[in-house]
Order: C-alpha cells, then sequence, then structure tokens
C-alpha cells in the first residue's frame, strides 16, 4: 500500500526493507524502463532480497545475469502435450499417437504456448489432423486457453513481442523469413541491404529479444528463426506485398554463391565451399524453387549447374531434380545440357536405371551441348549400366577437353573402361601394360589438376582401372583419393573410392581397418537410400572378404548381381577363389525375388561376422 510522502516505488521497497527472500517481476518487455527502475530501488533499498526477471530482453543493470530460457526439449514437450491434450481428450492414445504428438511438437519448436494451443485442439481433432494443419498454423492454434489475451493464441503471442520491436528490426526480422535453415551475415546483408556492421547490431537486439536465434557453427555464426516465428515474418511479407522482392534477393545471394564455389581454387577454398553447400542447401533448394516457379528457368539450370560437383560427389543427388522437368525454351544450352547429363547420372545411383547407350546414333539430344566434362560423366554412368567399353572409348576419343580438370575426367573415364574390361574379357600382357601406362599418365596428370577435387577424380579413376591387374598400386592411389574427397566433404567421391579399394583388396586379404571403414560407408549409403553405391562396395569389398568362406552367399550375390546390372563379375570371382557353376539357372530361380537392398543387408551380416572374427584374433 502507498505510504503518505512516499511514491509507489519508495512505498513498495519500504515494504522488504530488512528482509531476505525472493521477488519475481514477470512479463517485463512491455515496460522495460519502468521494470529496470523498480529492481535498481529494491537493490538499494533491500539489499538481502533476490529477484527474478522474466523479459524478451535483459533490463541492462549492473550485475545482472541471464539465464537464456530455450524450447522445451522434446521429451518435456511431449509430455506438457499429452497432459494438456488428456485435460480435452481424456481417451487419448499416447502410445499410438507418439510418433505424430512427437513431430507436432518439433514442427511448433518446443514452444510451450504453441503446444499448449495444439493439444487443446485434440478435443475436436486427432494429432494426425493436427499435424496435417500446423502448415496454417497462426489459424489453427486459438483459443482453447485461459489467461491474457496475448496468451490465448499463437498469432496474439509472436503479434506481441512483434510490436515491441523498432521499425529497423521488423525489416531485418520479417526479410529473414526468405531464408530455409537459416544464414551466415552474408545473407542477411543480401537481403537487407543493411551494411554488416548496422545488421549485427539489428540481430544482436533481435537476439536479445528471442527473436532470433544465433548457433555458432565451424563455418561462422548462423542466424535463423524458430519456424513459428519465421512463418509470422513470412506473413508480414505478403502483407506488404514484399515477398516476390525480398525473394528475387535471396536468389541473387544464392547466385552470388555459386560464383564464390567456382572461383574456389586450392583445399582450403574448395573444402569451405563443400561444407558451405552442405550448410546452404535448404536454401539453395528454395531459390531454384523460386526460379522455376517464376518461370525463369535458365536461371535455374545455371544454379543447378554450378552445383554439379556438390551434388555428384555428396549424397545430395537431389539437386540435380531440382529443375525437372527440364524446360528447354530456345535449344540446349550448356548449363541445361549439364543438368540433364546430371539427372541421368543420379538417377542411375538411385537404381532408377536410365536409357542404355548402344551407340553413337542412340545419344540424347542434348549431349552435343554438354561439355566434354559432363560427356565423360555420363559415359561413366552407361560404362557402369552395361554400355560398351568400346563404344564409351571411341565417344571419349572425340571429346577435345580444353583444361587439366575436364582432361582428368575424360582420361580418367576412358580407363575406368579398362576396368571393365577387366571384368568381362581376357588382356594379353601387351594389353595389360598398355592400361597400367595409361593410369599412370592418368595419375601424373592429376598432379597438374586446379582443385583438390579434380585430383580426387583423377585418382578416382586411376584406383579402378589399375585394381585389377595392378591391386597394391590401386590400393595407394584409391586410398589418397579417399583421404583427398573426406577432407573435401565428398562423401560419396570418399566412398567411390573406397570401393575401388576394396575391389583392389579384394585379391588379396583386406585389412580390419578397411572391413570397419566399408561397413559405415556401406551403411551411409543405405541410410539415404543410394543402393547401387552400396551394392557397388558391397559386391567388391564384402564378397571378396567373405567369399573363401562363404562361397555359396558370394554365389548368390553375384546372381543377383547379374540379374540387376547386367555385369558378369565371374571373372572377378574366379580370382578370388569362389568357383561358380556352369549351370546357374538353378541359383538365379532362388534368388529371383532377392534385391540388390535385401543382398547388401545379408552381406552386411556376413561382414559382421567376419569382423568379429578379426576383432577375436586380435585380443
Amino acid at each position: 500500500h502507498e505510504s503518505a510522502g512516499r511514491t509507489p516505488i519508495e512505498s513498495f521497497t519500504d515494504r522488504f526493507q530488512g528482509l531476505t527472500g525472493l521477488v519475481v517481476v514477470d512479463n517485463c518487455e512491455h515496460v522495460l524502463r519502468a521494470a529496470r527502475n523498480l529492481v535498481e530501488a529494491l537493490r538499494i533499498q533491500a539489499p538481502d532480497m533476490r529477484v527474478v526477471a522474466t523479459s524478451r530482453e535483459a533490463l541492462g543493470l549492473r550485475g545482472e545475469q541471464i539465464v537464456p530460457v530455450g524450447s522445451l526439449l522434446a521429451a518435456d514437450g511431449i509430455d506438457l502435450f499429452v497432459e494438456r491434450a488428456r485435460m480435452a481428450r481424456p481417451d487419448l492414445d499416447a502410445v499410438a499417437d507418439g510418433a505424430v504428438i512427437e513431430r507436432i511438437c518439433a514442427r511448433l519448436d518446443g514452444i510451450p504456448l504453441a503446444i499448449e494451443l495444439a493439444a487443446a485442439r485434440c478435443r475436436s481433432m486427432t494429432p494426425t489432423e493436427i499435424d496435417a494443419r500446423l502448415g496454417d498454423r497462426f489459424r489453427l492454434l486459438r483459443g482453447g486457453r485461459e489467461g491474457a489475451e496475448r496468451h490465448r493464441t499463437l498469432q496474439a503471442a509472436v503479434g506481441w513481442s512483434y510490436s515491441l520491436l523498432e521499425p529497423d528490426e521488423r525489416t531485418v526480422f520479417d526479410r529473414m523469413a526468405v531464408f530455409a535453415g537459416g544464414t551466415l551475415l552474408d545473407g542477411l546483408v543480401a537481403v537487407t541491404g543493411v551494411d554488416e556492421f548496422d545488421v549485427l547490431d539489428i540481430v544482436d537486439r533481435l537476439i536479445s529479444r528471442s527473436m532470433v536465434v544465433a548457433t555458432t557453427t565451424p563455418l561462422g555464426t548462423r542466424y535463423h528463426q524458430l519456424e513459428t516465428l519465421r512463418q509470422y515474418a513470412e506473413d508480414r511479407l505478403f502483407e506488404a506485398a514484399a515477398f516476390g522482392d525480398v525473394r528475387d534477393l535471396h536468389l541473387a545471394w544464392v547466385e552470388s554463391l555459386i560464383r564464390q564455389f567456382h572461383a574456389a581454387r586450392g583445399l582450403e577454398a574448395e573444402a569451405a565451399a563443400f561444407h558451405r553447400f552442405d550448410a546452404e542447401i535448404d536454401n539453395l533448394r528454395v531459390a531454384v524453387a523460386h526460379a522455376v516457379a517464376d518461370g525463369r528457368h535458365a536461371t535455374a539450370q545455371a544454379v543447378v549447374a554450378g552445383l554439379r560437383a556438390f551434388g555428384q560427389h555428396t549424397y545430395a543427388l537431389e539437386v540435380f531434380d531440382w529443375v525437372q522437368p527440364l524446360v528447354v525454351e530456345h535449344g540446349w544450352t550448356a548449363d541445361a545440357a549439364t543438368c540433364a547429363a546430371r539427372q541421368t547420372v543420379a538417377d542411375f545411383y538411385r537404381g532408377r536405371a536410365p536409357h542404355l547407350l548402344t551407340s553413337a546414333d542412340d545419344l540424347p539430344d542434348w549431349y552435343e551441348a554438354a561439355p566434354d566434362t559432363e560427356r565423360a560423366v555420363y559415359l561413366g554412368s552407361q560404362l557402369q549400366l552395361g554400355c560398351s567399353w568400346r563404344l564409351a572409348v571411341d565417344l571419349l576419343d572425340r571429346c577435345t577437353p580444353a583444361t587439366v580438370d575436364e582432361r582428368i575426367e575424360v582420361l580418367g573415364c576412358r580407363f575406368f573402361a579398362a576396368y571393365i574390361r577387366q571384368v568381362t574379357e581376357d588382356l594379353t600382357p601387351a594389353e595389360v601394360d598398355s592400361a597400367v601406362a595409361e593410369g599412370g599418365a592418368l595419375v601424373e596428370l592429376t598432379r597438374q589438376a586446379t582443385t583438390e577435387r579434380g585430383r580426387a577424380v583423377g585418382l578416382f579413376y586411376a584406383t579402378w582401372g589399375l585394381a585389377g591387374s595392378r591391386p597394391q598400386e590401386a590400393t595407394a592411389v584409391g586410398n589418397e583419393a579417399y583421404r583427398i574427397a573426406r577432407r573435401l566433404g565428398a562423401e560419396r567421391l570418399a566412398h567411390g573410392a573406397l570401393a575401388g579399394v576394396g575391389y583392389a583388396l579384394g585379391l588379396t586379404d583386406p585389412s580390419l581397418e578397411l572391413l570397419l571403414s566399408v561397413r559405415e560407408q556401406i551403411t551411409e549409403a543405405l541410410r539415404v537410400n543410394l543402393v547401387q553405391p552400396a551394392g557397388v562396395l558391397a559386391m567388391t569389398a564384402v564378397v571378396p572378404a567373405i567369399g573363401r568362406r562363404d562361397p555359396e552367399l558370394a554365389t548368390r550375390a553375384y546372381a543377383v548381381w547379374k540379374r540387376e546390372f547386367g555385369r558378369d563379375q565371374r571373372r572377378f570371382l574366379e580370382r578370388i577363389g569362389v568357383v561358380l557353376p556352369d549351370d546357374m539357372s538353378a541359383i538365379e530361380q532362388q534368388t529371383a525375388g532377392v534385391s540388390i537392398t535385401d543382398l547388401v543387408r545379408e552381406l552386411l551380416a556376413a561382414l559382421d561376422r567376419v569382423i568379429a572374427e578379426r576383432v577375436s584374433d586380435a585380443s
């Protein structure tokens, strides 16, 4: 109560003089100055009292200790949802609906108010129906909760915080909505047009108000909004009819990233480019989608063509789906042909076998417009698909690569044909010597590569070409390719090099270290549904490891492999001591229903037994 002759604050602090205890001051952000004055006066008059203040931003007092309150942990969010939902629907089956409830809480960023409002909807909807409508969460999540008006709907709760922002803070907050998965500082500068130091000041204030989240990454600090806040900001852009313009700025920023990727030279720069690609793949995806939706097909194709090495040498094969169906407006450009070539290769690696090339007259219509590098990549996939090595070599001989890296790709693919030839034909000693000499020339050429990726690609091809005739050399070359690719973050290229090493060592006795690495790579390939690479690695590295102790499994693996890919590996199996029956009809009938995925999992189980034996022997 106010005392005569005393101000309200003085009357308040008088009450606590000489006491020890705790005062909670809630929701300070909308009366920040008054709250600051109150707490400061309390500290002077009652120094033994402690204060906990809840606020979107700090009070700014000396000695203040900030305790950030983040989103709920997954388990706590689920518990809150179930507790509130059962108040509205006592018969809720939290076990049967467990997966969808977990997804709802994750999509709502663990925000307690949003989870409570979603749970209240269980009175009239199932969790699955709620989950299906979270794309329009501000219309869905309203009502069902008592308290202040700003806590009754999600829209009002976010709008309350938004109303406290300054105009420049609202501009940056709104424009951040175009980013998918956040961005580094350069992205913020690009879409806001604000100097980087000024935008840092604004973002710092947004972070202090819990409207933006900053995360430390190896590439630098990354700024993002919780999805609920991002959708709110996106709505503000639509209301201001500014969404398309900001999307254009985002697309221009993505195009600048592509130019940076092109300019990357040397291990450090190119490794950074690979990791930046991995970090920005969500932004790249939405930028291309915007270009396609806006009819800017040439721009979309240029972006995807610029990403070809990153999509091809990592597990991000989805890159080559972004411009499908491909729209060619004025004849095939180099960019459009590049996209078509890489799409064909991507389909092959995902088990969607493209058309098999049988003659030079059968070339796709984009082939002549494609750069030599893309022709070589396409022919490499055709060789794996079953194209005649003679046809592939003839077409490669017609290429006229202009740069060292292009020469590496073309010569590398030509040398890869030597591997195909070795597993299908008997070579004379002179032909073997000729192939080895060509492999030596390829390895030497890689030393002139302008990028580490170009070097790894050349060594990858050399590994396969040398594996059948010089397994020890192939092992050394393949291990170097593997190390470079791993440093770059080019996991699929590393995977391919390891498969070549596995093939070479299959002719000897692979080490425990190699077997463990092979297992890791196969498991990863299966996880992202790259059946073809998993099958190649299992056939070339696992079958040799288990073939001598389980020839029956090796024989069945051969039957499935030949059925699926049409490649005769009989010669390879015979070299590792597995003798196949002349009549394979019974085995083929027995394995008719076995898929490549089934086969790979069976081979993994056999590999685990081999690894266990090796570990036991070592101990």
